[in-house]
Formats: structure tokens, sequence, C-alpha cells
């Protein structure tokens, strides 16, 4: 039994042997083929393009933008005036706009370059979009399926299936056109007297009724057809999450069979095969077992970097759907470091001490501007009005409350990506403020003394600093005569 089963725009036998090595590489061969799909002389028309944003499955889609008032298609030359003839396509009407009572021929069969066999199409239908469907008949009228039983097409993809039969002969009016919305069987037509036709070519696409008055667009994807023989659906797919584990890990076990689905093959008679690996080094093995889903990743010994693998699920008529996944064999993660931070010592006067942190910690596998760095303890909150990390600079800002002294045991805490830590602490002492400079107990003119001594450069015993700027001017001689005064 012939079986054509290739991406949306493959339009002979030839491109279909290289249809899974093209949509890998993200090109259809329709794309080489749009112009010469459309109808003579209608320029570029409705725009076709075929992009990631309008697959049903796989990489690419076609996504058919009506943009004019004018038809553009893909076609499909592969039947050979066959008498009998079944389609399969995907198709989502979601953005597409039209005025109620209008139409567009989406799927059109013909006989020969101009004499159509069979029509679907999508209906405006007040607030709704509906699929209907019409046959041509050996006398040429056509016969449709009546309103009633046109198919709803709510958001979403729909898998659309078509069967046509030609009567036996001119004695028989046992033709038919039997379709098949989500893989489920809706009003056809029957008892058509057609044997006169039959389908050499296909049409997909915006094929004919296009208004001005109409706008938007709407997809189609994994068209499939064949001569005899139910199709069904696309194996689809959840997809695999990215496995990312430190180098030497034991095996890797995902479970296949909840991540595809077939609406008519069970999760154990579909056919799992790795279809590429980017970076085979990375393992000594890559199985499935075929009673249970198991893909096991085997790693190499010591191997680090990444791979991405492909993963398809066939069923048994031949559909298939790929999913694709990363995997990260790195290094094993080690926690931050620390040198410590130095204790602080200050007077009650003194202004913010500002620490840099990036030079006191570091980690192998994360920059320092990627380590999260927090004050993870303060003893003494009252100290300060307010303890800040810059996470830009890892600058550290000791601001401390006026009037304020005594010490503080302060933790800095450094975490990488992973949730790794390391902890440091510190202690802050903020000194009183006092004119006593020889600490005899007493502020009397000896302290004065001391106070312009040092002043004048002159070498002195006790901390003739009393504001603790670091340096001895005029303002401690001043603090310290207050002292004297009781001020």
């Amino acid at each position: 039994m012939k079986h054509v089963a290739y991406p949306i725009g493959m339009s002979s036998p030839n491109t279909t042997r290289n249809a899974a090595a093209l949509r890998r590489a993200g090109i259809l061969a329709a794309a080489v083929l749009l112009l010469a799909g459309l109808f003579p002389g209608t320029g570029h028309a409705v725009s076709l393009s075929v992009i990631e944003d309008a697959a049903q499955s796989g990489d690419r889609g076609l996504r058919v933008l009506i943009d004019e008032a004018k038809p553009g298609y893909l076609q499909d030359d592969s039947p050979e005036a066959l008498k009998q003839y079944r389609a399969r396509f995907y198709i989502r009407v979601d953005a597409l706009e039209m005025p109620a009572g209008e139409n567009i021929s989406v799927c059109v069969a013909y006989s020969t370059t101009d004499l159509p066999v069979l029509y679907l199409r999508v209906k405006q239908v007040a607030d709704a979009i509906r699929l209907g469907a019409a046959a041509r008949l050996s006398s040429g009228s056509y016969t449709a399926v009546p309103d009633r039983g046109e198919v709803r097409l709510d958001p979403g993809w729909h898998a659309i299936e078509l069967q046509w039969l030609a009567a036996k002969d001119f004695l028989n009016a046992n033709g038919a056109l039997n379709l098949w919305v989500d893989g489920r069987s809706v009003t056809g037509l029957t008892g058509l007297s057609n044997s006169t036709l039959q389908v050499q070519s296909v049409r997909l696409g915006a094929v004919e009724g296009v208004t001005a008055a109409m706008s938007g667009w709407f997809d189609l994807d994994e068209f499939v057809s064949r001569a005899k023989g139910y199709i069904g659906a696309t194996p689809t797919t959840t997809g695999i999450s990215d496995v990312s584990v430190a180098v030497n890990a034991p095996n890797t076990v995902i479970p296949l069979f909840p991540a595809f689905a077939d609406a008519e093959t069970a999760d154990s008679a579909l056919a799992f095969t790795v279809i590429e690996n980017t970076n085979p080094d990375l393992f000594d093995a890559i199985t499935i077992d075929a009673a249970t889903g198991a893909l096991t990743l085997d790693y190499a010994a010591d191997a680090l970097g990444k791979a991405e693998l492909t993963i398809r699920a066939t069923d048994q008529d031949g559909l298939y759907v790929d999913t694709a996944f990363r995997v990260t064999l790195h290094t094993v993660n080690t926690p931050p470091t620390t040198t410590g931070i130095a204790n602080v010592s200050v007077k009650e006067t003194a202004p913010n001490t500002v620490i840099p942190l990036f030079p006191v910690f570091g980690d192998a596998e994360t920059a320092d501007n990627a380590l999260v760095l927090s004050v993870a303890g303060n003893t003494n909150p009252a100290l300060f009005d307010a303890v800040t990390i810059s996470a830009a600079t890892g600058a550290l800002t000791l601001d401390y409350a006026a009037g304020a002294f005594g010490a503080a045991q302060i933790t800095i805490r450094a975490t990488d990506e992973e949730g790794l830590y390391v902890e440091s602490t510190f202690t802050v002492t903020v000194a009183e403020v006092t004119s006593d400079v020889n600490n005899d107990g007493v502020i009397n003119a000896v302290d004065v003394q001391l106070v312009i001594n040092a002043a004048l450069g002159l070498p002195v015993e006790g901390e003739p600093d009393i504001d603790g700027s670091g340096k001895v001017n005029a303002v401690d001689v001043q603090l310290v005569i207050n002292g004297v005064l009781g001020i």
C-alpha cells in the first residue's frame, strides 16, 4: 500500500524521502514552491509562510495570512488518477476573521486542473466557524453537507480527515465523501453518482472564496495522504524536560509513555527511537525499553558538556512526532568560600563604613556578581540605622544610628546559584565619644592641652581624636573644652 506522509507543503513523491531531514533543518521543500502554487496571474496574493508558530507538532507549519482578496495555496501532485483518496491535515482557525455567511475553501481536490472534485470549507456562522463540505457529481452539479451537519471548529487544533470514493460505474450511485473531525465521524455525503471523476491533485490553503472583507490568518500542518485506509491522528507529545546532572552521575531514566500519546495506538505499541544526538561523547549508551517506554541515559565517565537529544514516537501507520530536550553534564558544585571580614571599631560620631564583599567571598562555579549576598545575623540592630548590601557592587554599608554605641556581631551569607552558601561573622564596636583624653576619669585642662598638642603634631598619650574623624583639629579642641565646661 502506498503511504505518503510528509510535513505541510511537500509537493511530490521525490521530496517526501527527505522530509524528516528537511524538517530538522527547519526548511520545508514547499518553501521553493510557494509561488508555483498560486493561481496564475494572481501575484503574491495571500501570504504563505512556513514558521514555528504555525506548527501543530514538529518544527514548523504553514501560516495562511489573509492580506488580499486573492487565493494562495500549496499543491500536492502525488495522486495518480485515484478513484479512492484519503487525506488528513490539522487546521487552526482561531485568528481568522470573516463576515457571517462567507467561507474559504481550505482543501480542494481536482480531477483535472480546473475541475474540482471536492471542497472542504470553513464558514463563518454567527459567532462560530464551521467546517462544511461539497462534492461534484458526474453531471457537473454539486451536493453539499447541509448546514445542520457542519462541524463547529472551537479554538485550537483540529484533525480533519476525508475519504473520497468514486462510484463503481454510471449505473451505481455509490460514491461518497466521508469526514472525520478529531477522530470522530461526522456528517458526510453518500449515494454520489460520480463514477467519471478521479483525484489527480490537491490544493491546501486559501484556495477559493477569499474576499476583501476577510482578515487574520489560519494555520495548517501535518498533511498526510494515501489511497486507502484510515489515517487517524498523528501522535502528540507534551515534551521532555531538560536534564542537568553532575559529572559521573548515575544513569538517568526518563519514562516516555507519559510524554507521548496517540488516539488510536496504545503507548506500548508506539515505536520510540533516538533520531538525533548532538554530542554522542557524553554517553556510553542511550537505550529505550520498548516494553516499559523507559529511556536510559548512561553517561560516559568524566564527560562534561551539553547534548540535544531528539526522541521520535511512531504509530502503527508510520505517523510520528518528535520532541527534543537538552542534557547538561556539569562539574560538581562546591559551596562558596570566604577569607573572612575584619572587625570594625569606630566612634559613635563616625561616618558610614563601607566594606567591599566581592574580595571576601569566592566560588569556583559562580561569578562574584551572581552570588547572593545577605545579612544573615545582627545581634544589635539598634546600633544602626541600616545595614545594606549592593547586589551590583557587593558593597556592605554600615549606617550607624546617631548617639548609639556598643557592639554587634554581623553575619554575612554568600549563596551560589544552586543554594550552597558560606557565612562570615565579624564584630562592629562603636565607642562612646568622650573628652577624657588620658582616661583618668576627669575632664580638665590636661585633656585640653593633650588635644592641642596632638593638633600641633606633638606626640601624646591617650585618645585626642574626640570625634573619631581620623584627625585631630579644632573640632576636637572645642569638644574637649565643652567637656571641661560640662556642655
